[in-house]
């Protein structure tokens, strides 16, 4: 048996739920870097639920930092030859910038950091014939870093 108090917490809980919940689109930038991973379903699948929870106004940035690094670091070479590689690169560089200049907690934003100094070294080690054109993409990226610090 439920006690009154118990029900005006499912109650609270029901309605925070349905106030929190909402329809979140992914703008149309992130095209490219969906586009660069569309034949690999499951990586495909992640990146959106990632770009959606980017998007959600109530962003879980550790979801978020833990994604991107687990994407960009691991499926690196699935987007890297892709015609719209340049694009999908910068636009993961874009979401690590977004988490570190969020309002997360300093320790994300800290892990944050780390996983984008994983992403860049695996750039570096995995861009095969591509990696004179990857280099090129981390000039603004250190300037970035720069401002930042």
């Amino acid at each position: 048996m439920q006690t009154n108090e118990g029900l005006s917490d499912s109650l609270a809980l029901k309605a925070n739920l349905q106030q929190t919940a909402a329809v979140i689109e992914i703008p149309v930038e992130y095209k490219p870097l969906l586009e660069s991973i569309e034949s690999y379903f499951g990586v495909h699948k992640r990146v959106k639920e990632l770009l959606t929870e980017l998007n959600h106004p109530f962003v879980n940035w550790n979801f978020v930092s833990d994604n991107i690094k687990a994407f960009s670091v691991n499926d690196f070479t699935k987007f890297n030859h892709h015609e719209k590689a340049v694009e999908a690169i910068n636009l993961v560089f874009k979401i690590y910038f977004t988490v570190v200049e969020s309002k997360a907690k300093d320790e994300i934003k800290d892990k944050t950091l780390r996983f984008l100094f994983d992403y860049i070294c695996t750039m570096l080690s995995e861009s095969g014939d591509k990696s004179e054109r990857n280099v090129m993409l981390l000039e603004p990226v250190f300037k970035k870093l720069l401002e930042l610090s």
